[in-house]
């Protein structure tokens, strides 16, 4: 996992947004499945701002379904009824 934030890294730092974005995606849902949704939870943040900015409501909706289910995961049933 930790090879994958660094290369995720990387990809941002050199400009390659959409790949590093495929990896976090991945990243989030491993952690979901891990059972570690407080992880994933700020990968998915940061995609919701940059998918708001950016028109893509398809890939807005994917992400607020995994945040959805992170924050019942979580317990966090006040940020449930925000999203």
């Amino acid at each position: 996992m930790k090879i994958s934030e660094l290369t995720m890294g990387t990809y941002k730092h050199i400009g390659r947004m959409r790949f590093a974005r495929l990896i976090g995606k991945e990243l989030t849902e491993l952690y979901i499945k891990m059972g570690k949704p407080q992880k994933a939870i700020s990968f998915l943040l940061d995609f919701e701002k940059v998918y708001v900015r950016e028109k893509w409501p398809h890939l807005l909706n994917e992400i607020r379904v995994l945040l959805l289910k992170c924050y019942e995961m979580v317990g966090d049933s006040r940020r449930v009824f925000k999203v």
